[in-house]
């Protein structure tokens, strides 16, 4: 009995406070006309406007429960308003270079007006959530409302900490996926139909993007403020900023856990879910250490190791086959031989770094856009990329049907001509810099132009590329008149990375030695031809 009544004081008093520190909070009056008009606007699409496009454009809306039709028209509500609200974020991220300058105390009238369009939209959703609490009434989200007006409100009337406030509005982007989910499961859709599937594969990704790797940047911001004198001014508001974000973090956590859980499909006894999270946390780590130390070859760094691990996981998951082992072994051969001639050039260092990011850096000269380059190309599209090139030993492993036969003898020869042709090219080009840097005869015009390099411009690359393609040819023998399958994508995209990438080395070459391009004139660019005089 004396606990409750403690408990029952020490809630009051609670509340009694939040509504204290409310009521204290004097709202900019200048943007009082957004949030009424919100408010106004999200309850009138609420009560007229989404029950009658919903009638008109889903047959099956008149079955819905009334319960099932508020949580429908509520949902279209919160679709409308994160998507709105996520795309302008998106754009001063992308456009207000003073938001990231100025965390603490930037003002900004657009971020002010998506502030109070959110707070126009969570006030008329409490309202629906009181009037229907019977129906879809959920103290989580009458929680989750109250204290996000109340952050929005603190934003708005002391004018502090707009960065954060735009950052963790970013996380709306994947609202309107997750409605999506729910309109179909509640139309009773099956989880195996096609729209289901792209929904939640679109879900996932969006998920990650903008709620799981978005993550560790928040954080890293939030410490680089934490450490400067201004951050004791900003009130009690800076401990709601890291207690309740904890817990934000922690649910996004829980909730992208569950939406892994489908992905099981991946694993049939071949150490699926192991490379999906070993590719999952390669592509945080690299996302996170760019953009802390703005070296961006974080991937480079694990180009010649993660598929030879990958192939391995396989091997060690899978009952003993003898052409997954030679599979093993020739990944393993190109990967150590990789490594060494990354590490005789300095590439493990610290401080190592291709020389193309700078320049592409200075570019593009947006920071935030080049950091969200970063993450979708760079330190993701690439760590998949170094999963898809292995995946056909994966797919090997799974058709056990077939021993080894002369294909196998075959592939496994051209591999290991590619190979040495590969050691030949890097070798050359690591002597000539050698004798570029000793300003030996023949360096004068500042690149290759003897040996492999007389008949390719870029014969590695070129070898690179038949490697890979050599090792998806393995999956004919695995099941014979399968010459094409889903493990194809990988090998397309690497040699598409390729040919972008020679492409933009050469543009830089161009630049850098005026006899460049009369060697693009008489040489062919990667398969290997007599010049042309």
């Amino acid at each position: 009995m004396i606990k409750i009544v403690v408990y029952s004081r020490l809630k009051k008093e609670c509340t009694l406070m939040f509504y204290k520190r409310v009521t204290n909070l004097k709202f900019d009056p200048t943007f009082l006309p957004v949030v009424v008009t919100s408010f106004t606007s999200f309850l009138i699409l609420y009560k007229f406007i989404n029950p009658y496009f919903s009638k008109m454009l889903v047959n099956t809306f008149q079955t819905l429960t009334d319960a099932q039709k508020v949580d429908w028209s509520t949902r279209v509500n919160s679709s409308i308003n994160s998507f709105t609200v996520g795309i302008i974020c998106v754009y001063m991220m992308l456009a207000d270079r003073g938001l990231a300058a100025n965390p603490l105390l930037y003002k900004s009238y657009l971020l002010k007006t998506n502030l109070s369009f959110v707070i126009g939209y969570l006030l008329s959703d409490t309202v629906i959530s009181i009037v229907h609490y019977k129906k879809i009434g959920d103290s989580f989200t009458m929680a989750h409302h109250l204290v996000s007006m109340y952050a929005f409100a603190y934003v708005l009337t002391l004018n502090v900490m707009p960065y954060f406030a735009n950052f963790r509005l970013l996380a709306e982007l994947s609202t309107p996926l997750v409605n999506i989910r729910w309109f179909l499961d509640t139309l009773k859709y099956p989880k195996s139909s096609k729209a289901f599937v792209l929904n939640g594969v679109l879900m996932t990704l969006v998920f990650f993007f903008v709620r799981i790797v978005a993550m560790p940047i928040y954080w890293w911001k939030v410490y680089t403020v934490a450490i400067t004198p201004l951050w004791s001014h900003m009130g009690h508001f800076r401990y709601v900023l890291i207690y309740v974000c904890i817990v934000l973090d922690l649910i996004n956590l829980y909730w992208f856990s569950k939406m892994m859980n489908p992905l099981t499909w991946f694993d049939q006894g071949h150490g699926g879910t192991y490379l999906l999270t070993v590719v999952s946390i390669s592509s945080i780590v690299c996302f996170v250490l760019g953009f802390i130390t703005q070296n961006h070859s974080q991937v480079d760094k694990l180009w010649s190791l993660l598929p030879p691990i990958y192939c391995l996981i396989v091997f060690v998951c899978s009952p003993f086959q003898p052409r997954v082992l030679i599979m093993t072994v020739l990944a393993w051969m190109w990967g150590l031989r990789l490594s060494y001639n990354f590490a005789r050039k300095d590439g493990y260092t610290w401080a190592g770094e291709d020389y193309r990011w700078p320049i592409l850096r200075k570019i593009v000269n947006n920071r935030f856009l080049f950091e969200l380059f970063n993450l979708t190309f760079i330190s993701t599209f690439q760590n998949i990329l170094l999963l898809f090139i292995a995946c056909p030993i994966y797919y090997v492993a799974s058709h056990r049907t077939a021993p080894l036969n002369a294909w196998d003898f075959v592939c496994t020869g051209l591999f290991l001509f590619f190979f040495a042709v590969e050691v030949t090219a890097d070798q050359q080009q690591w002597n000539f810099h050698g004798d570029k840097k000793a300003k030996r005869p023949g360096t004068k015009d500042g690149f290759l132009q003897q040996g492999l390099f007389r008949y390719s411009r870029h014969p590695n690359f070129f070898s690179e590329i038949c490697l890979w393609w050599i090792f998806y040819a393995f999956t004919f023998s695995a099941q014979p008149f399968s010459y094409i399958n889903w493990t194809i994508l990988g090998t397309i995209s690497l040699t598409a990375l390729i040919n972008g990438s020679t492409t933009f080395t050469e543009s830089v070459s161009a630049q850098k030695y005026p006899k460049y391009k009369q060697y693009q004139q008489t040489t062919s660019r990667l398969i290997p031809w007599w010049p042309s005089k």
